[in-house]
Formats: C-alpha cells, sequence, structure tokens
C-alpha cells in the first residue's frame, strides 16, 4: 500500500480515469493518511483472487 502520483485527483479530472498499479492498494498521498490513520497499528488490507 502506497501513495501513488497516478492516484491522485487531478489524473482523473485530466485523463478521465486513475492509473493503475502493479497489484499495489494505490491511494492518493491525502487519501493514504486516512486509510493509515483509520486501519491503526496492527491491522492491514488484504486481497486475494478466488478461483
Amino acid at each position: 500500500m502506497h501513495s501513488a502520483w497516478y492516484a491522485e485527483p487531478e489524473v482523473i479530472r485530466d485523463h478521465g480515469k486513475l492509473g493503475r498499479s502493479e497489484g499495489c492498494f494505490a491511494f492518493s498521498y491525502a487519501s493514504l493518511q486516512d486509510v493509515l490513520r483509520r486501519l491503526g497499528p496492527g491491522h492491514l488490507i488484504y486481497a486475494d483472487k478466488l478461483a
């Protein structure tokens, strides 16, 4: 999980969509700070592909 330039609101404004990560959860810098604060210490986000 990390912040990325392609996840910033300006990218949607300029290109009509967000960029793509290589599988990471990618957030704008401001959103990442909010996610980390809400998630809290000792917790994680997990994603899996089913079948």
